[in-house]
């Protein structure tokens, strides 16, 4: 069956397509309504060395070990960005923020442009473009807090501390419609699909029926006038005769003998 003769088709049974056209599109506005759009700010933060350890001399033999941070002697910041990003995907953590404000989600993650890197991608997502902005400064903020507590445990000075810097602001969001449009896309999808169906099957009974009425009552004063739907000569003799709908192809045998208005010969 080519486009053209589908398009004709669908035609035919407009009075089943067209309801069923209404009713996908009805539901494809309900998903818009039911899954607001969400919106999402993105902002890097980057983690600075301390101060080199001060020189020992004959004067200052030792260095304090309040000096000494354990976190920079790994001398490699991934490391760090590696730990920050664990703590802040805990469930504690987490619990957290949603305390302080969070509405909505986050993201954090090592900045994939550079290999092990001391640069970490922070993302917050929420329902309004305000709230996505407030999320990742929360985010932002409970790193900050983390990394202080972490130095703190072990007693360093704050001088010596790794520090915490914002190179990249949250300061706009975007729109994320995937997932918005991936349901719009499964339900309009759908609904393009029943609304086909619908028209072909109803296509497909009225021939049969009408084929089914003629073999009855043959006549053509008979009430089985189905051409009356149709006053504009949709369905003429010729409309089957491309091998869709062969008279040729139904044999008198293949009908039931049983069927009222046939006899035996």
């Amino acid at each position: 069956m080519s486009i053209a003769s589908l398009l004709r088709l669908l035609w035919r049974q407009r009075r089943v397509v067209i309801p069923a056209a209404v009713v996908a599109l009805l539901a494809c506005v309900g998903v818009l309504i039911v899954q607001p759009p969400v919106y999402r700010a993105s902002a890097a933060v980057v983690l600075l060395n301390p101060p080199a350890l001060p020189e020992v001399t004959p004067e200052n033999p030792t260095i304090p070990p309040e000096y000494q941070n354990p976190y920079s002697r790994f001398g490699d910041l991934s490391v760090i960005v590696d730990i920050l990003v664990k703590v802040l995907d805990s469930e504690p953590v987490q619990q957290q923020l949603k305390a302080q404000g969070l509405d909505g989600t986050f993201e954090i993650a090592a900045n994939r442009d550079f290999y092990r890197g001391p640069i970490i991608d922070v993302a917050g997502e929420g329902p309004s473009g305000s709230a996505a902005i407030t999320n990742t400064n929360l985010v932002i903020a409970e790193l900050e807090r983390q990394l202080t507590t972490l130095q703190t445990s072990q007693g360093t000075d704050p001088s010596y501390w790794i520090r915490v810097e914002t190179i990249v602001t949250p300061d706009k969001a975007t729109t994320v419609f995937s997932g918005t449009l991936r349901a719009l896309i499964l339900v309009g999808g759908l609904g393009v699909v029943l609304t086909v169906g619908a028209g072909l099957v109803a296509d497909s009974r009225f021939v049969r029926d009408r084929r089914a009425a003629r073999e009855v009552s043959p006549d053509p004063e008979t009430d089985y006038d189905y051409d009356d739907d149709y006053d504009d000569g949709e369905y003429e003799d010729g409309e089957y005769e491309d091998g869709e709908y062969d008279d040729d192809d139904y044999d008198d045998d293949d009908y039931d003998e049983s069927l009222p208005g046939r006899s035996s010969p």
